[in-house]
């Protein structure tokens, strides 16, 4: 059996939402501690994937996550709920059965969707997401 997979946006999850100089990355910590022992794959989902290669988004990442990331979610949809098509779509094609997604824009998946830990935009992860993931990584949550 294939290990979980988080599907990780990166602006307003690693880092706020507009962030300012020496903000960049400010969260990755939190996600670093919260994976750490576990086993998990990553899979990009921020629209990053469009900018870097995914050589160069592992480099830009703690080496806790860097290590772990296998892919992106692939090309974008429109429409309502599209990051979550997105997801959708990949963990679909990939055979992949438990997954979450850690992003700060809950208008792009559905009310009430399970698989989304929701961050605050303007500060990005907290200790509160960090919880939600180790839970769903130990199996209670």
């Amino acid at each position: 059996m294939s290990p979980p997979t988080l599907y990780l946006d990166f602006d307003g999850v690693l880092h706020p939402g507009h962030f300012r100089e020496g903000e960049q990355f400010c969260q990755q910590g939190l996600l670093a501690e919260a994976i750490a022992g576990h086993a998990l794959n990553i899979i990009i989902s921020s629209s990053w994937r469009f900018q870097f290669t995914l050589a160069k988004l592992k480099s830009l990442l703690h080496p806790e996550i860097g290590r772990r990331v296998t892919g992106i979610s692939g090309a974008a949809l429109f429409g309502s709920h599209s990051r979550w098509r997105e997801i959708e779509r990949h963990a679909m094609f990939n055979r992949i059965h438990n997954f979450r997604a850690l992003d700060d824009s809950g208008f792009l998946f559905p009310a009430g969707c399970g698989a989304l830990i929701l961050c605050d935009g303007a500060r990005g992860m907290q200790a509160m997401q960090g919880q939600a993931l180790r839970r769903w990584l130990d199996g209670s949550g």
